[in-house]
């Protein structure tokens, strides 16, 4: 039975991101211009449908034009990462994925050098320190991927307290609050390495990234995408699963990540005809070399 003392917990949660779907979050990344905001918006999209040679052409636009912003460093290494969830039986990406991560923290810290509250400086570093942590959990050096979890989450919550209604930050914390248990329960060994980190809350981490992926500016889609793992992987949910990856790939056809989750969820599901036709479409296209990413990924 739920406590009262939960209930009031997630009321409140809820009334504050319905409330913060009323700020004005354009305010709050003031310095990104509607050209800028134009060319993040367009490069991430060719990211997530696998044109990665038109998302480094934009976001090559988006470094020269605004050489000492961090947007266009972070997206950039965006590339890198989806390179290594992609083919994964590969290390070829590793090294280019450090080292741009490793410039976009350089920038952030220039900016942090001049001014400790810049904004865009903290989410950014937040950001590519909470990715370097994933890739370092994807391979289980747990240190690693605990510092810069632990490093990540707290740069958020600075940056939540400048703008608690920014559904963008809300991705950072709501990964945080989710792995920062689900990990423990999944590998018992990590909890040793955990135990001195924030507490991680697998509920109120679904709830951010519920709301990020309604209400960010730019993170709704990767939002998205950390929720279809979560259902599918963690929380064994596959209704949840099924709807989010349909969304996903219908808007991103050309993504054999979203297509293969699919194909799973439905096996899964027991839906014979339709998981099928879907291999069978997923083998086509990969003969067909329309996709020939899809045979490192089968």
């Amino acid at each position: 039975m739920i406590s009262m003392r939960l209930i009031k917990k997630y009321f409140i949660l809820i009334l504050a991101l319905l409330l913060g779907a009323n700020y004005n979050l354009l305010s709050q990344w003031a310095i990104l211009t509607q050209e800028a905001d134009s060319l993040v918006k367009v490069g991430s999209d060719y990211i997530y449908n696998v044109q990665f040679d038109k998302a480094e052409d934009t976001f090559k636009e988006l470094i020269v034009k605004y050489p000492n912003h961090p947007a266009g460093y972070f997206l950039d290494a965006m590339i890198a990462w989806w390179k290594i969830t992609l083919f994964r039986n590969t290390n070829q990406y590793d090294k280019p994925f450090e080292e741009k991560i490793q410039k976009v923290i350089d920038k952030c810290d220039d900016l942090l050098d001049k001014n400790p509250k810049d904004i865009n400086a903290l989410f950014f570093k937040a950001g590519a320190k909470g990715y370097r942590g994933r890739y370092f959990a994807q391979k289980q050096e747990w240190i690693n991927a605990a510092t810069d979890g632990s490093s990540a989450y707290n740069l958020m919550i600075e940056c939540q307290k400048m703008a608690p209604g920014n559904h963008d930050i809300m991705l950072g914390t709501g990964i945080y609050n989710y792995f920062a248990q689900a990990i423990p329960e999944l590998y018992p060994l990590t909890k040793p390495l955990l135990a001195f980190l924030p507490k991680g809350d697998k509920q109120l981490g679904i709830y951010q990234l519920r709301a990020s992926s309604r209400l960010a500016r730019y993170a709704s889609v990767e939002a998205r995408v950390v929720l279809l793992q979560i259902y599918y992987t963690f929380e064994k949910d596959n209704d949840l699963a099924e709807s989010s990856a349909e969304e996903l790939f219908t808007r991103f056809p050309n993504n054999p990540y979203f297509h293969r989750y699919l194909a799973r969820i439905l096996v899964r599901k027991g839906k014979y005809d339709e998981f099928e036709a879907m291999w069978r479409n997923i083998l086509v296209r990969a003969m067909d070399k329309r996709l020939c990413i899809i045979l490192v990924c089968l």
